[in-house]
């Protein structure tokens, strides 16, 4: 979600909506609620389907991203959070699944069934936003879900699952 100022400020009714929202992300079933305007709900199993190939340019979109934030060293210690190097990257990874199911959702909210350049590069606007500028990512709760992720193996598995 990307909080705004009237958000904030929407008291109890603003803080209940967002925790209908988490339940419904929990539970992964039925339809997604779209926590910004670029989405519209539409039902979870959508989303799990296959898409096709990653467009061209994404893939290009990808290469860049990854290489600058490793060369900047741009996803552990003091830039990130001071997480160590071995959990960063595994955050870091983290971002393609990520912005893979966020393009998936921008398509499936405008009714299409394959992805496009447009659709990754706004996904990936949105993820990194909040990976690189958003605190919770270096908490321990989110740390010790990427660790559980890392040692069941899921890191890769999500990573070929949203490829697809």
């Amino acid at each position: 979600r990307k909080d705004t100022v009237t958000q904030l400020s929407s008291g109890w009714r603003g803080r209940l909506n967002l925790f209908r929202a988490a339940v419904r992300f929990s539970r992964g079933q039925g339809l997604v609620p779209p926590l910004q305007e670029v989405f519209s709900e539409v039902p979870f199993l959508e989303l799990e389907k296959s898409f096709g190939k990653i467009p061209a340019g994404a893939a290009e979109l990808f290469s860049r991203y990854f290489r600058v934030k490793i060369q900047g060293i741009h996803f552990c210690g003091p830039a990130y959070y001071g997480v160590p190097f071995i959990e960063g990257f595994r955050s870091l990874a983290l971002i393609y699944p990520a912005t893979l199911w966020l393009a998936r959702w921008l398509a499936a909210s405008d009714r299409r069934t394959t992805l496009c350049d447009d659709d990754v590069a706004r996904a990936l606007a949105i993820a990194d936003h909040h990976h690189g500028y958003s605190p919770i990512f270096g908490s321990l709760s989110f740390r010790s879900r990427v660790r559980t992720l890392q040692k069941l193996g899921d890191i890769e598995k999500l990573i070929y699952w949203y490829s697809r």
